[in-house]
C-alpha cells in the first residue's frame, strides 16, 4: 500500500478544462486500465455534448495484489484529488462522475467521505504515518466548492449501497437492497439531491445481498440502463447550464482521454467463488465494527 498511496495522483497530473462536460470514470473490478465498460456511456454522452472530456481514474481495480481494501483506498484518493484539482484549475467546470461496482464504491467514498474503517485499513499495511493520515483524512466529504460543480453522479452495482437513501430506488432490487459493504452515513451525498442516482437490480451479488446471488445481473447494467443514463446525464447537463449557475462553454469537439474497453467487457464476473466468499467474510467482520 506504500507505493499505491505514494503515487496516488501521478496519473492525472495534466489538466485540460473541458468546454462541455468533464466526466470522471471509475471502472469495475478487474476491468482493464481505462474507462472499462463505462466507456460506451461516456461516448454516448460526448456525442451529444460538444467539448466533453472523459477521464478514467487509473486505480488498481483489483480484488487481490493489491487487496480490495487497498485498491478502494487508492481509487478514493485518486478521485478526490482529481476532482479537487480540476475544480481549482477549471472554476467554470461542469462535472459528471460515473462508477461501476468497485468503482461505484470509490465514487461514494470520494464524494461522501470514506468510512473510517476503510481509511484505517491503511494502518494494517507497510505505510508511513503520513500516508496513513492521508488515507484517514478521506473520511471527510469533499467540500461544497466541489459538490456545486457536479452535474450528475451515476452508480452501478455499488457494494456500499444502502436502500435507505433517497437516490437508491433505481433498478429492480428486491432482497435487502444493501451492498456487500453497505455504509450507514450518506449525509454528504444526500445533499446532491436528484443529481445522484444508484442502480441496483435484484440478486446482484454486490449491491443486493440475500439468499440469491447473480454475477450476470451485476454485469448487466449497461445493457439495461445504458441509453437511459446517457439521456439522463445529457438532460442534467442542459438543466445545469440553463440554470445560470455557470456559463455554457460548448465547443465543436469532444474527446476521450484514453481508449476504453468494449461495453461487453467482464469485470466482477472474473471473480471466483472463493473471492466472493472471502469478501463476504470481511464484510461481515467490518459491519460488526460499524463502518
Amino acid at each position: 500500500m506504500t507505493a499505491l498511496l505514494g503515487t496516488a495522483f501521478a496519473s492525472n497530473s495534466t489538466t485540460v478544462c473541458a468546454k462541455g462536460l468533464k466526466m470522471f470514470v471509475t471502472r469495475g473490478t478487474t476491468e482493464a486500465m481505462g474507462q472499462g465498460s463505462l466507456g460506451a456511456v461516456t461516448k454516448g454522452i460526448a456525442a451529444q455534448i460538444n467539448g466533453s472530456i472523459a477521464t478514467p481514474i487509473l486505480y488498481p481495480a483489483t480484488e487481490g495484489n493489491p487487496v480490495y481494501f487497498e485498491s478502494v483506498a487508492n481509487g478514493t484518493l485518486l478521485l478526490r484529488n482529481a476532482l479537487t484539482d480540476y475544480v481549482q484549475k477549471c472554476p467554470d467546470s461542469k462535472i459528471a462522475v460515473l462508477g461501476y461496482s468497485q468503482g461505484a464504491q470509490v465514487t461514494t467514498n470520494a464524494l461522501c467521505g470514506m468510512p473510517t474503517m476503510w481509511g484505517l485499513n491503511g494502518l494494517l499495511g507497510n505505510v508511513t504515518t503520513a500516508q496513513a493520515l492521508q488515507a484517514y483524512q478521506t473520511s471527510n466529504a469533499l467540500p461544497q466548492s466541489v459538490h456545486e460543480k457536479i452535474v450528475s453522479v451515476v452508480l452501478f452495482g455499488d457494494p456500499s449501497r444502502s436502500n435507505s437513501t433517497s437516490f437508491s430506488n433505481y433498478g429492480t432490487w428486491n432482497q435487502s437492497g444493501n451492498g456487500l459493504f453497505y455504509r450507514n452515513d450518506w449525509t454528504a451525498c444526500e445533499t446532491l439531491g436528484n443529481r445522484i442516482r444508484s442502480y441496483c437490480d435484484a440478486t446482484d451479488i454486490m449491491c443486493d445481498i440475500g439468499p440469491l446471488a447473480s454475477v450476470a445481473v451485476h454485469e448487466g447494467y449497461l445493457k439495461a440502463y445504458g441509453q437511459e443514463v446517457v439521456k439522463l446525464v445529457v438532460q442534467q447537463y442542459a438543466n445545469f447550464s440553463n440554470s445560470g449557475s455557470q456559463s455554457d462553454n460548448a465547443s465543436n469537439s469532444s474527446s476521450i482521454d484514453t481508449p476504453s474497453s468494449s461495453a461487453t467487457s467482464a469485470h466482477d464476473g472474473a471473480m471466483g467463488l472463493l473471492s466472493v466468499i472471502g469478501l463476504t467474510v470481511i464484510a461481515i467482520f467490518m459491519m460488526g465494527i460499524a463502518i
